[in-house]
């Protein structure tokens, strides 16, 4: 069962960068890495971690920018969200736009599509689609643990004013893919603090018309 070591909250937007794996073997995959890349290798390295991979939920500036540092830094392949080409080559565009321009120009090396299981030593990770925020964007299951992206947060789910959004899609893909889940599961955002897909069920205002709904639909697989 893969376990969170550490969160690098990163970047002018606050980004939460994770750091995820196995605690027999100490593998472990880089999630999101965004910006402050120094931060996020000085954290792998206190904890004496090997990296396997680095997973992007999707190719929004703010959750790749320091993609070619670290990546570089452990020599292991980025794995991204197949649908987001576009998103990924305009990321540069679309920081500077926001006053925020990247250092270097961010890469994919292997692009993955919902249902596909993402196997290392540091575990298995189920690939779900979140799309909405974003054309393709994914969540990772390993266990009781999901790291949801910018799709749903503690009490809120992602904009949808960005281009490639639909708040439509996206509270769908949240009901059928996320909140079928055991409620147990810790979900682990790209923005803000952890949550569980009980709590949403329970409190989320964005997801109240649907929680009605939400044991009717099967279970994902």
């Amino acid at each position: 069962m893969s376990v969170v070591f550490g969160t690098v909250v990163n970047g002018p937007l606050e980004e939460n960068c994770y750091i995820a794996g196995n605690p027999d073997n100490r593998h472990t995959v880089i999630i999101d890495p965004g910006y402050e890349p120094d931060r996020i290798i000085s954290e792998v390295r206190a904890l004496s971690l090997t990296v396997d991979a680095v997973l992007l939920t999707h190719c929004h500036f703010d959750h790749v920018g320091a993609v070619p540092q670290v990546a570089g830094e452990f020599d292991v392949k980025v794995y991204g969200p197949s649908g987001e080409e576009d998103l990924l080559l305009a990321a540069d565009d679309m920081a500077a736009f926001f006053g925020m321009p990247l250092e270097m120009r961010p890469y994919v090396d292997c692009w993955f599509k919902p249902l596909d299981i993402l196997d290392f030593k540091a575990g298995r990770f189920e690939v779900r689609d979140v799309h909405g925020h974003s054309p393709a964007g994914s969540a990772f299951v390993t266990g009781d643990i999901c790291f949801s992206g910018d799709a749903l947060f503690a009490g809120s789910v992602g904009r949808t004013d960005l281009p490639g959004a639909d708040h439509g899609v996206l509270i769908d893909c949240i009901q059928r893919n996320l909140l079928t889940l055991a409620r147990a599961t810790r979900v682990f955002p790209g923005h803000g603090p952890s949550t569980s897909i009980g709590e949403e069920i329970d409190r989320n205002p964005f997801l109240t018309p649907y929680r009605c709904a939400v044991r009717t639909v099967p279970e994902f697989s």
